[in-house]
C-alpha cells in the first residue's frame, strides 16, 4: 500500500509542478488468465516532445516547409508552463497562417491504478489492485494532414505491482508494444475548447514472465502457472494541454 501511495504522490506532483500535456484516463484492462477485469484510473504526463516548426510558402502551390525541429524539455520545477506546447498555430491580422508547431514525437510517463474484485477463485473474492508505472513513446501517424491527423501509435514498457489483503504483494515487468490513440484533428487541437473532446486509446499488454497462480491466493489448483499473458486495455481521457495553454498569462 505504501508503494501505491508513493507512486500516486509522484504522479500528482508531476501533474502539478510540470504541467505538460496531461491526461486523466478511465482505464479498463481485460481479464488475465487469472483475475480481472480491472477498472480504474490511468494518469499520463508528457515529459518531452520533438516539435516541428512549419511556415507556409509564399507560393500557395508549393508545400509547407519545416524550418526548425527541436526537442522541448520540461522547465525547472516551480515554473507553471506547458512543457511541450507542441500544438499551436499563429495567424496574422488578415487571418493567414504564418507559423504552425506540430508534435512529431513525444515521451510520456503513465501511472495506472486499477482494481478487480468479486472473483471467488482469487483472493477469496476480495479486491485485487494492479498498479503500473510506464514510460512510453508515441508518434502521430497522419501528422502531415491537418484535418486527418487523428491517430497516434505508441509503445511502452514498465513495472507492475499486484496487491491485496488476501496475499502478499508481488511485482514484475510488462511490455505494451501497441498503443493506438484516436483524438481530434490538428485543426481542432489548436483551440482551447478541444480540451472538452475525449480521446480513446487501445493497447495490447504482455506480461513476459507470467504469474504463479498461487500468488493470487487461488482456490483452484489448475493451472499451477499462468504463462506469458497478453491482455487488451481500453481507456478514455481528456487532454488538458489546450485548456492549460488558454489559461496561461499572456
Amino acid at each position: 500500500m505504501r508503494r501505491i501511495s508513493a507512486i500516486g504522490l509522484c504522479s500528482l506532483l508531476l501533474q502539478v509542478v510540470v504541467p505538460s500535456q496531461a491526461h486523466a484516463w478511465w482505464d479498463i484492462i481485460e481479464q488475465l488468465s487469472g483475475p480481472g477485469r480491472f477498472y480504474g484510473w490511468d494518469m499520463q504526463v508528457r515529459l518531452l516532445c520533438l516539435v516541428d516548426t512549419i511556415k507556409p510558402p509564399a507560393d500557395p502551390t508549393q508545400k509547407p516547409q519545416v524550418v526548425a525541429t527541436k526537442f522541448v524539455i520540461p522547465p525547472p520545477i516551480g515554473i507553471i508552463i506547458s512543457a511541450c506546447q507542441a500544438e499551436s498555430e499563429t495567424k496574422d491580422e488578415k487571418g493567414n497562417i504564418t507559423e504552425q508547431k506540430k508534435r512529431r514525437l513525444s515521451v510520456d510517463l503513465g501511472a495506472r491504478f486499477v482494481w478487480a474484485k468479486d472473483n471467488p477463485e482469487f483472493a477469496d473474492g476480495g479486491r485485487i489492485s494492479l498498479t503500473t508505472l510506464e514510460p512510453s513513446v508515441s508518434v502521430p501517424l497522419l501528422g502531415k494532414f491537418e484535418r486527418a491527423d487523428i491517430l497516434d501509435y505508441g509503445f511502452g514498457a514498465g513495472v507492475y505491482w499486484f496487491s491485496s489483503t488476501e496475499f502478499p504483494s508481488f511485482n514484475g515487468a510488462f511490455l505494451e508494444p501497441i498503443r493506438l490513440e484516436l483524438h481530434a484533428p490538428f485543426k481542432w487541437r489548436v483551440h482551447g475548447w478541444s480540451a472538452a473532446i475525449p480521446r480513446a486509446r487501445f493497447g495490447l499488454m504482455v506480461f513476459p514472465a507470467g504469474f504463479e497462480r498461487a500468488a493470487f491466493d487461488a482456490t483452484s489448483p489448475l493451472p499451477l502457472r499462468i504463462s506469458r499473458d497478453w491482455v487488451r486495455n481500453f481507456a478514455l481521457d481528456f487532454d488538458l494541454e489546450p485548456l492549460m495553454k488558454y489559461l496561461q498569462p499572456r
